[in-house]
C-alpha cells in the first residue's frame, strides 16, 4: 500500500442522502478540518446538484472518485 496524504473524516451513505443539509454539511466539514470533499457521482444519482450547489455555496472544491482511482 502506497503513503498518502489523504484521510476520510465522514462519510454520508446513499440513503441519508435527502437529509443532509447545508448546516449538517458545514459542521461535518468544520470537525474533520476538510479541505476538499471527495464525491461518488454515480453514488449521489439525483443529489448532485444540490450537493454541488451547497459544496458551491461554502467554497468547498471538490473532486469525484474516480480522480484517485489512479493513486
Amino acid at each position: 500500500m502506497e503513503k498518502s496524504d489523504l484521510a476520510f473524516g465522514h462519510l454520508c451513505p446513499k440513503h441519508h442522502l435527502a437529509n443532509l443539509d447545508l448546516e449538517m454539511l458545514k459542521q461535518a466539514i468544520a470537525k474533520s478540518h476538510a479541505e476538499l470533499v471527495v464525491i461518488d457521482w454515480k453514488g449521489v444519482g439525483g443529489f448532485k446538484d444540490q450537493l454541488i450547489q451547497m459544496l458551491d455555496e461554502l467554497k468547498i472544491p471538490y473532486k469525484k472518485v474516480k480522480e484517485f482511482e489512479a493513486l
